[in-house]
């Protein structure tokens, strides 16, 4: 059984002003920074196995504050935030207004429509599947943290909990949490496995520097 510690990256600018981050490169704000330190004191005492992040400056700092040069960090796109293309860095309410077709299009079937010159939480879903089954199968008894975005840990619950991504819009993240995930892969390497998220107090108590 694998144990993925699921941490959404700190804070930026651009979603303090309500911006879509996507794949471009905001680093954490003053915010940030402190949901970041408050991370590493919470798993300043969890034995971890393994640490991969998003290779986005957000998502990287947040796990160099984390490990403090205790363990190797290793950096994998898949776990990038959904791309937006065109309207990121923008505001959701602007490109509800001036993208106004697209955006319903998108809004209405988020699933398979992706945003232009973006793509699709089934395209996102694909490759955090994939990162995370390699992880499971590298880690079959390990603790392992992450360090990504919320979309990303948010398709992971709805695909391997929840029963699809039909079920994403049930799951929510917060900026510097955690969500933990025990994982069992399918011994014949067919289906999908078997997951659940449990409660995680990893947190509690922790003060805010």
């Amino acid at each position: 059984m694998t144990h993925l510690y699921l941490v959404r990256h700190g804070e930026t600018a651009w979603h303090a002003e309500g911006r879509y981050p996507g794949q471009a490169n905001p680093v954490l704000n003053d915010e940030g920074e402190a949901q970041a330190y408050r991370l590493a004191e919470a798993f300043d005492e969890l034995a971890i196995d393994a640490v991969y992040t998003s290779d986005l400056a957000r998502a990287w700092d947040t796990a160099k504050r984390i490990v403090n040069g205790k363990m190797l960090i290793l950096p994998d796109a898949r776990w990038r935030d959904l791309s937006y293309g065109e309207w990121e860095g923008r505001r959701f309410e602007e490109v509800a207004v001036s993208d106004g077709e697209r955006f319903q299009a998108w809004a209405n079937d988020p699933i398979h429509v992706s945003p232009p010159g973006g793509e699709s939480l089934m395209e996102l879903a694909q490759r955090v599947t994939a990162a995370a089954e390699d992880i499971c199968r590298q880690h079959p008894d390990g603790n392992v943290l992450i360090v990504t975005h919320g979309s990303p840990i948010r398709c992971l619950v709805a695909e391997w909990v929840l029963g699809g991504l039909h079920r994403i819009s049930d799951v929510s993240t917060v900026l510097g949490g955690v969500t933990l995930m025990t994982v069992q892969l399918p011994p014949d390497g067919k289906g999908k496995p078997i997951a659940q998220v449990t409660e995680c107090d990893i947190l509690r108590g922790v003060r805010l520097r």
